[in-house]
């Protein structure tokens, strides 16, 4: 690897890992230490509105994941962060965040973790989050600067790479 822009000959394993089976891990880990040592994310008297929260989350994130489904496909290009996208996709969720996609899956995740009322996949959290923000996410924008230049770089510019 050469300058900031070039993109890697080979991504290394930890990039080429799918982001949702790393986000799916956590989630599984956690819940194998919730059956083994129960931890409570909400408290007793809140674990009522759980289900309605919950769902609420579920359903947000599922809907901003197919929102970012929606946008790729429209775009006719990939959601493999180490595929070649054969567009620049900077509308719909796009316009928020530069990773609406780690955003919702994120969001499941909690859901989940609330439906559960487990903290222990929030515990485990942050682990898939530290991989996209040092590797994955990284390989990423260098690839789209590297395809997409001065577009990729001004978007960057506007819009925040998380909310």
């Amino acid at each position: 690897m050469t300058p900031a822009t070039s993109i890697p000959d080979s991504p290394s394993l930890l990039v080429r890992t799918p982001p949702p089976l790393l986000f799916a891990a956590a989630l599984a880990i956690g819940l194998v230490f919730e059956r083994e040592a129960p931890l409570a994310l909400l408290p007793a008297g809140a674990a009522a509105y759980g289900t309605p929260m919950a769902a609420m989350l579920l359903a947000g994130g599922a809907a901003l994941a197919v929102s970012v489904a929606a946008c790729f496909r429209m775009r006719h290009t990939t959601l493999n962060p180490v595929g070649e996208p054969s567009s620049l996709v900077v509308d719909g969720p796009f316009r928020a965040t530069r990773n609406p996609i780690y955003v919702a899956v994120t969001i499941i995740v909690l859901g989940v973790s609330v439906w559960r009322n487990t903290a222990w996949p929030v515990v485990f959290l942050p682990a898939p989050l530290l991989v996209l923000h040092l590797a994955i996410i990284p390989f990423e924008e260098r690839s789209l600067a590297a395809q997409f230049g001065d577009d990729y770089r001004a978007y960057c510019a506007r819009v925040r790479r998380w909310l």
